[in-house]
């Protein structure tokens, strides 16, 4: 499809070569490999993603292992098993196909690698931060080919470094030391390799072709409820002025009896609102209720006390493009504030935030419903959406559809005692402790090995020394701790 030129296997040379290429993709593949079919690449450039890669196949999926020390439960961490094309930052440089915008905006393999492995999983990591999006595809590594060894600690140290900072890559080096991954003299020479890196500032990819998605498509909207009426009622009336009408609002009231209202039906004239109720509460159960009566062919996920634009619905569904399961839309919160960076672009979604994704209703057919595990606490959403990345859903976080959180003080989670100390309320104190809940640790077993737990726990133990403020403070805050 193509001119093909032969290069040494080093991440310089290869570098070199797809720098200078012209055409709109470019492929790099392994000698021994044969070239997938024309009608194969044809489709994936076609198609939402950005990279296409063989990684998984070779067993890259479980490198790099001194990241766990730095993001234990990344959703990306731990790929699934089996045939499934998946988002995955695990690239092989034995089998790549990349669109030429990707290498002249965010650059290609780094030469200062000294492993193809290492060269291929930093790229990965570098394209997917910055939101260029790498896809798995089965089939373009032959099968029964060998996994490849991991890439060095040096090539693993340097990516942290670059990525993550120095103080992070100390950090996981220490670990790694600790635990007896790294002997104490190569600590020394890697120490001197986190030294001589530069943290690289991300950057943001562009991409060159905007499509828009159908908005002539039905969407249901599913919307739990506890004791928060006067959220609830605005929230609706903004529903009501959506210049993309929902094709059902389906409120799921479980608030006591005693307090609650019979009118919610009708409080709002024009709105096609479905109405149930939940004599016990729970969050996983409610919203479960709400999608086995969806009947659009989208369902939109907000919470009870979000404040909503008027073209929330039609933006949603522009962004869901054609191959995409799920526009996991920003968040800006009344307590934490607007995004951090990392969450201020579109990328590849890590994340499912219940209180604003768009998702098409028949991804949920390979991944399940709602857990009821989780109905009394937090990471409800975080579980489902691992089940969908781990489905083959196509995930996306697209920040440019925003909704505003007003984090209400009562009702939701609250009224089961879940989430009254926040990592964000904990930081700005000297007492509170943000230590996981027990199902924060349910996801940890279900997804993550034993090691990734003991990193996390580790993380959360320096989260519960440090704070945020001068200096003074936040050693005041580590002698209380």
């Amino acid at each position: 499809m193509g001119p093909t030129t032969e290069v040494p296997a080093t991440p310089a040379e290869i570098a070199k070569a797809m720098a200078t290429s012209t055409t709109d993709a470019t492929m790099v593949l392994d000698h021994r490999f044969q070239a997938p079919e024309p009608e194969l690449i044809e489709s994936l450039i076609d198609g939402p993603a950005d990279a296409w890669h063989g990684g998984l196949d070779l067993g890259h999926g479980q490198y790099p292992r001194a990241l766990d020390h730095i993001q234990p439960h990344y959703m990306f961490a731990n790929p699934p098993e089996g045939n499934l094309e998946v988002t995955s930052p695990h690239v092989s440089l034995r089998a790549l196909l990349v669109r030429r915008t990707v290498v002249d905006q965010l650059g290609g393999p780094d030469p200062t690698m000294e492993t193809l492995n290492g060269a291929g999983a930093e790229l990965g990591i570098r394209w997917l931060l910055a939101g260029a999006i790498p896809r798995h595809v089965p089939g373009l590594i032959p099968a029964g080919t060998e996994n490849e060894p991991a890439p060095s600690e040096t090539d693993e140290f340097r990516m942290l470094t670059r990525h993550y900072g120095k103080k992070w890559a100390l950090w996981a080096l220490g670990r790694a030391v600790t635990q007896g991954e790294v002997k104490p003299r190569a600590a020394i020479d890697l120490a001197g390799v986190i030294r001589q890196t530069n943290h690289v500032p991300t950057t943001h990819y562009v991409s060159p072709t905007k499509p828009i998605g159908d908005t002539d498509r039905t969407v249901s909207v599913i919307l739990p409820t506890i004791d928060r009426y006067s959220y609830l009622l605005p929230l609706l009336e903004q529903l009501a002025g959506q210049t993309k009408p929902p094709h059902q609002v389906l409120i799921v009231d479980q608030t006591p009896k005693a307090k609650r209202r019979d009118d919610l039906a009708r409080v709002t004239p024009g709105l096609p609102v479905e109405y149930f109720t939940l004599d016990q509460a729970g969050q996983s159960t409610a919203r479960n209720v709400a999608l086995n009566h969806a009947t659009g062919e989208f369902v939109l996920f907000i919470d009870d006390d979000d404040e909503i634009q008027p073209d929330l619905i039609e933006h949603h569904l522009k962004r869901l493009i054609p191959g995409i399961d799920a526009i996991c839309g920003g968040v800006d919160d009344a307590t934490a504030g607007p995004p951090p960076e990392g969450f201020r672009h579109r990328r590849a979604s890590n994340v499912f935030p219940t209180n604003n994704t768009l998702l098409r209703r028949d991804a949920l057919s390979r991944s399940g419903l709602f857990d009821p595990v989780f109905d009394h606490g937090p990471r409800a959403d975080h579980d489902l959406g691992t089940r969908l990345y781990r489905s083959g859903a196509f995930l996306v976080y697209d920040p440019s559809v925003m909704i505003f959180h007003h984090h209400a003080p009562m009702g939701g989670l609250r009224t089961h005692g879940a989430r009254k100390i926040t990592r964000a309320s904990s930081r700005k104190s000297l007492t509170q402790r943000n230590f996981p809940a027990t199902t924060e640790l349910y996801l940890g077993l279900r997804y993550f090995t034993a090691h990734q737990r003991k990193e996390a726990a580790a993380i959360r133990v320096l989260s519960t020394l440090s704070c945020d403020g001068p200096l003074y403070r936040r050693l005041a805050r580590a002698g209380i701790q």
